[in-house]
């Protein structure tokens, strides 16, 4: 729980850092007109609660495993486990739907308009979960060098059902972090160019 909040707010940080460098290029080029508050709280909202729930998902993923694996009940483990497994679901059961909500208005602001602050969105959560992904497969990418390598021999890793846990949940985290780095990054490629037509001269 405590790693997830600190990715979170960590994320929110760089967000808002990068949001204050789109207002200036904002103000720049020439975009004079009052600022949709209603539009950046949403856009907000839904980062956040993206973020929550995509890192409550890949918390779980591993934990869940281990219990399938093992076919051990959630009464047959420890009551830290337990509470830890617990929180996160209810995190991401609050957070997942708050922001499919969001999602849903934002999509909807953004069909009516170019919005310069809806391809910045994108792009930013493109490139979170790209560098999630990264991680996640590096991480996978290193369980399966261990074998080949000699670290551990091939029977230890399929009869090592820690070692089998942490290569499915990787496997598994590799494909929901790409999901979401290539859902976002397809929806920023099919914005138009938002190139704004010069003033005529005279």
């Amino acid at each position: 729980m405590e790693n997830v909040i600190m990715m979170v707010g960590a994320s929110v940080f760089l967000l808002s850092i990068a949001g204050g460098a789109v207002m200036l290029v904002r103000l720049n080029s020439g975009l004079k007109g009052p600022i949709d508050f209603e539009g950046a709280y949403l856009h907000l909202i839904s980062f956040i609660t993206l973020f929550i729930s995509l890192f409550s998902l890949l918390s779980l993923t591993g934990p869940l495993l281990g219990l399938a694996l093992e076919r051990v009940t959630m009464a047959g483990t420890d009551r830290w486990m337990r509470t830890g497994l617990i929180n996160t679901a209810a995190l991401l059961l609050v957070a997942f739907p708050a922001w499919v909500l969001s999602w849903r208005r934002v999509r909807r602001m953004a069909l009516q308009e170019d919005d310069p602050l809806h391809r910045f969105y994108l792009y930013g959560v493109a490139t979170v979960a790209f560098t999630s992904a990264v991680v996640v497969v590096a991480s996978l990418l290193s369980g399966l060098l261990r074998p080949l390598l000699g670290v551990i021999g091939w029977p230890i890793l399929w009869q090592n059902r820690e070692v089998m846990k942490d290569l499915i949940s990787g496997v598994v985290n590799a494909l929901v972090t790409s999901g979401v780095w290539l859902y976002h990054w397809r929806l920023a490629q099919r914005l138009p160019s938002g190139e704004r037509a010069k003033p005529e001269a005279g």
